[in-house]
Parts: structure tokens; sequence; C-alpha cells
């Protein structure tokens, strides 16, 4: 049985892409590298976040993976959720440094659960692949529920894992969303049983498809693989 996982590092590039990001990240872009330092020394967690992001990929300081880390750890624990998932993403995939896939489950989970929807989908792929802890079908199928609002993968992830679900592990998942604060935020309906049939008009099509292109950023398509 073999399934999909794709890490995906779009936020590493987050705070710099000036033309696409927002106000504060252009903001933090202008301040500078001394003062952008002075202000994480300070303990400013977008500082922090930036700077993590600016040794990872050796933007106006030298690439250097243990400093880029240490950042997002200051960061991470201090709550910042793309710090988070940046730091998940680098004990998982970054080369040069200790691979460790019990810490990026740990801190995929603490993005994922305020919401991180490319934490989302690569937490419950580590479900479906046992990366960093045993199968559980059911958060995988929770976590692809919530990602998919955001990332139309998940979409497809949910239709391939459901037919291989037992319906036991079909009704935990079902409680773990009736449960969910953030899967009702969503307020979008996921599919529990493979028979059903999703709405496939051209209407529908169509809105799917503008709602993807005002998500751009957060798709699989447009993230940066380490």
């Amino acid at each position: 049985m073999k399934f999909y996982l794709s890490i995906l590092l779009l936020l590493f590039i987050a705070n710099f892409s000036l033309a696409q990001k927002s106000e504060k990240s252009a903001s933090m872009f202008s301040m500078g590298v001394e003062n952008i330092l002075k202000r994480a020394n300070e303990g400013d967690v977008d500082a922090q976040t930036t700077l993590g992001d600016y040794y990872f990929n050796g933007v106006m300081v030298e690439k250097d993976l243990n400093k880029a880390i240490s950042w997002y750890q200051k960061a991470a624990d201090k709550g910042n959720i793309d710090a988070q998932y940046n730091l998940a993403a680098c004990y998982l995939k970054a080369t040069n440094i200790e691979n460790n896939e019990e810490k990026a489950l740990e801190y995929f989970t603490k993005a994922a659960d305020k919401g991180h929807c490319v934490a989302q989908y690569n937490l419950a792929a580590c479900y479906v692949n046992c990366i960093g802890t045993k199968r559980d079908m059911s958060k995988a199928y929770y976590y692809f529920s919530l990602a998919s609002k955001e990332i139309s993968e998940a979409e497809d992830q949910l239709k391939d894992i459901t037919k291989r679900m037992s319906k036991k592990d079909l009704a935990t998942a079902k409680e773990l969303l009736q449960k969910s604060s953030l899967y009702s935020a969503n307020k979008k309906e996921i599919v529990l049983n493979s028979d059903n049939k999703k709405d496939s008009s051209p209407s529908s099509k169509e809105a799917k498809n503008q709602d993807s292109m005002n998500q751009k950023d957060m798709r699989p398509d447009d993230a940066f693989e380490l």
C-alpha cells in the first residue's frame, strides 16, 4: 500500500517575496538585517521567524541551518505557527542536520492544531506513512479534512484513504471532526462515506477553481522543497 507524502516548505520564502506578501512582511524586510536582529534579540517573534527564513535561504546573510533552526525554535516556543511549521519541516527534511521524526511530528501538530493548513496536510501524511508515530488512519483523515479547506490535493488524499479505512476508523474520524472547533469553523462538509458523490457541476468546479486561485500561496504546486 503506497501513500503520497509531500513535505511543503512554502513558508521559508514568506517574509521576503515582497510582491505577493503582506504589509508586515514588507515592513520587516525594509528594516534591514541589523534592525531585525535587534528586534529578534528583544523577543519579537516575527523578527525571529524572519531571521530563521533568512538564515535558511541565505538571504542578506550567509546560509546557516543551525542558526535558522535556533531562531525558528525561539519563535516556535512562543507560539508562532509559521516558525513551528518551518521547524518541523527542518527536522524532517533539511540536510546537514539530524533527522528527528518525533520532533517534526510535535511541531507539525502544534501548527496544525492552530489552523496551519500545510502543517495539517503534512501531519496527516505522517500518520499515514508512520513518520514519527504509528499509523493512525483516523487522525490522517481528520487532518486531511482540515487541510482540504485550502489544499485541493487533500481532498484527493481523502478519497484514496477512505477506500482503505475500516468502518471503525471512519467512525473514529467522524467523532474527531464533530468535536473539532477547527472543523466547525471551516463550515465545510467532508464526505465520510466513499459511496457518496460530491457536486461536480460546472458552477461548483468554477467556484472551487476560483477559491484555489485566491489561496494560491498555500497550494502544494507553488511550494518549495528541501
